[in-house]
């Protein structure tokens, strides 16, 4: 009886492995079909879109057979619905399709398929690649449900990313850029490695919602993202066709991996990210609510008392301040460095009045008095960075004010080591000429520096996401328990030996 049963188990066992290996060969078997379905279609699309091109264009029959037929940017094919794009071509061309074209909503699947990024999926890895769960539309001030909310290391990459690594720290953890990467750049056809903003999603998309499960697999995820994101850069750098090209201030450091200002770095990233949305307006928009301060200027004739209002606004990614400006003044708080630097500058303006005009006619001679313009801001974003600038001449400690020469020689610049207190809550308002609209922002991130001008060290500050009140310090791939906030409010260095000084300070609105 017992070996009968045996015989039947074995039976049944084998029965089960063989119903086991007909299910995979049949569901390799139904995806090769999908597959080579899907290519016939689309080389069927692309036959299509050159036949259809080939009638709305002059060439010859013999020009048609040996090159692909180009559309005018005004026309539209009738099998795809693409404008501009060449008959004939593959959807990867860059020679065809520029970075940030999107397909239109009536293309075909196998045309979709096609785009190596289509509605925030990588197509080739079959995974979601920007932010999920977000706010549709809209920059939102809470982050959704993630898989995880712990702050995690960013290795230094050829051992001079840190600028790099300590202001993305920052940048992950606001909630605001969350969103606003979700809702933009859903669709690209270029490789992964090769789009900046793409990388950058999949950076902020797998921070918070790691793949892997073991704390070594997901850090050497994150160590494979930023090598990208490296790469995404220096061709995005040196790809530019505009004059100066997004990203040119920062082109020498990328390409050579050297040392660069965290600051400089954001500004030429920023210029990356638009140029990268240039032809979506829907995402420009979103762009520049996040991230452009635009102010106006006015200023007052101390002559004949006539006020002046400057034609255009400016846009500038964040405020940036020269403590220098103000010497001998010196240890100031953020808020009077805004308002006396940031905010404000004087240089002989000349008034246009008929008083003065007269005045200059009569006296030619006579110098143009110096005169205060005051900036007041017109718009102000959801994500605030503002720069604290630390490198120039080296101050008398007796004057407080610059060294330019010593026994006839130029000094060298040195990094101005004051302390300079900022609060936890920033109210812009008293710099706005709108009174109803709210200007508050929270502090998020501040970026730090220990060294020189020429060499040095960036590490940064994040409010941690596991417990708001604390902030957790972020020194390339180590990452220090979060500590309260008060200990960073002073302006003092944020190490144990004095040399972290705050540098970019990152504030959110709320």
């Amino acid at each position: 009886m017992s070996k009968r049963l045996l015989r039947s188990t074995k039976q049944t066992v084998s029965e089960l492995k063989a119903a086991a290996i007909q299910k995979t060969n049949t569901k390799k078997a139904a995806k090769a079909a999908k597959v080579a379905q899907a290519a016939r279609i689309a080389e069927a699309v692309e036959a299509a879109c050159a036949a259809a091109a080939s009638q709305t264009t002059t060439t010859t029959e013999a020009e048609v057979q040996t090159q692909p037929t180009a559309l005018k940017p005004d026309q539209k094919c009738p099998v795809c619905g693409r404008s501009g794009q060449t008959a004939g071509a593959p959807d990867g061309d860059a020679s065809t399709n520029s970075p940030t074209s999107q397909p239109t909503k009536s293309q075909s699947a196998a045309t979709k398929s096609s785009w190596r990024k289509r509605d925030g999926t990588d197509h080739y890895i079959e995974r979601y690649v920007i932010p999920r769960d977000c706010l549709a539309g809209r920059i939102g001030k809470r982050f959704p449900q993630t898989r995880s909310q712990s702050t995690r290391g960013l290795r230094n990459i050829e051992g001079v990313s840190c600028y790099r690594n300590a202001l993305l720290q920052c940048l992950i953890h606001i909630p605001d850029v969350y969103h606003l990467l979700g809702n933009i750049h859903k669709d690209c056809n270029r490789p992964a490695d090769q789009c900046t903003m793409c990388v950058l999603q999949k950076v902020v998309q797998y921070y918070w919602n790691p793949h892997k499960r073991s704390e070594r697999s997901r850090a050497r995820e994150l160590h494979i993202l930023m090598e990208e994101f490296r790469k995404a850069l220096q061709t995005d750098v040196s790809q530019g066709t505009l004059d100066p090209a997004p990203g040119n201030l920062i082109k020498a450091e990328v390409l050579n991996d050297d040392q660069c200002s965290s600051f400089d770095f954001w500004k030429g990233l920023l210029e990356i990210l638009k140029s990268q949305v240039a032809s979506d307006s829907v995402a420009q928009a979103l762009l520049s609510k996040a991230f452009d301060v635009k102010y106006r200027g006015t200023w007052q004739c101390t002559v004949c008392d006539t006020w002046h209002r400057d034609d255009q606004e400016q846009t500038e990614p964040g405020l940036d301040i020269n403590p220098f400006i103000l010497l001998p003044k010196r240890s100031l708080h953020l808020v009077d460095y805004i308002d006396q630097a940031a905010l404000s500058t004087t240089a002989p303006f000349q008034c246009q009045s008929d008083a003065c005009k007269a005045a200059r006619e009569a006296f030619p001679d006579q110098a143009v008095g110096d005169h205060t313009k005051r900036f007041r801001i017109t718009k102000a974003p959801e994500v605030l960075l503002i720069r604290t600038q630390r490198m120039g001449y080296p101050i008398d400690k007796e004057t407080n004010m610059p060294v330019y020469e010593i026994n006839g020689d130029v000094t060298q610049e040195r990094k101005l080591e004051d302390k300079i207190p900022y609060p936890e809550y920033l109210d812009l308002g008293p710099f706005s000429d709108d009174l109803e609209l709210s200007l508050l922002y929270k502090l998020m991130g501040v970026v730090c520096h220990s060294g020189s001008g020429d060499d040095g060290h960036y590490i940064a500050v994040a409010r941690s996401r596991e417990d708001d009140k604390k902030f957790a310090l972020c020194n390339d791939k180590f990452i220090n328990a979060p500590q309260g906030i008060q200990k960073y409010l002073s302006g003092a260095a944020f190490d144990d030996d004095n040399s972290s000084l705050p540098y970019v300070l990152v504030y959110s609105r709320i």
